[in-house]
């Protein structure tokens, strides 16, 4: 503890000293005692070194009311009865004001959704597929079981056409897939060549 604290024991009072009226020298003289004490102390004033400051107040609004002093009005254009406080909440049946705006600021670009009509697949989903289509129920969870019961109880022979099918589409995939990696190739060689050409 680096600094000295400075305590200041009261003096004993007298009885001519309480029925004896302080003079304005002794007051000031008190009041620059205090004030020495909330210094040592670090305290910017007084008030702070009270055990209960007092508080600043907080500003409470009154609940808005109606010209005839109720706490609710009816709706202009509903007729309901609704709380004043919340009448900027209510949204009745009222036709809404649409904003357009111009296309190129609010919407998103166009981005193009790659199709999976030629991904691989099983003959079990090309099945599904075609049985999805010949449902008439809405229901997708009894769709698909009584999809997986009738391609249980199908044959070899029955499932074959799905089998081809499916071999169809995965081999047109694998054959696109092949090409797709042969031009990779050539963009590499390119950039490859391209960038021995700058550097020289």
């Amino acid at each position: 503890m680096g600094g000295k604290l400075l305590l200041i024991m009261p003096r004993p009072i007298t009885r001519e000293a309480r029925e004896r009226k302080p003079t304005l020298e002794e007051i000031k003289r008190r009041c620059t005692k205090k004030s020495k004490v909330a210094e040592q102390l670090g305290a910017w004033s007084l008030d702070a070194l009270m055990a209960n400051p007092p508080r600043n107040r907080k500003r409470v609004r009154a609940v808005r009311r109606a010209p005839d002093g109720s706490a609710f009005r009816k709706c202009n254009s509903c007729g309901v009865s609704v709380a004043i406080a919340l009448a900027d909440l209510h949204e009745c049946e009222t036709k809404k004001v649409v904003v357009q705006r111009f296309r190129g600021v609010s919407e998103r670009p166009n981005v193009v959704k790659p199709t999976f009509g030629d991904q691989p697949r099983s003959a079990f989903r090309v099945f599904m597929e075609s049985f999805v289509k010949t449902c008439k129920t809405i229901n997708v969870i009894t769709i698909d079981q009584n999809g997986l019961d009738t391609w249980k109880n199908m044959s070899k022979e029955e499932r074959k056409p799905y089998i081809i099918e499916a071999e169809r589409v995965n081999h047109s995939y694998g054959k696109a897939l092949l090409e797709e990696v042969d031009n990779l190739q050539e963009v590499i060689q390119l950039y490859w060549v391209l960038s021995s050409w700058i550097l020289v």
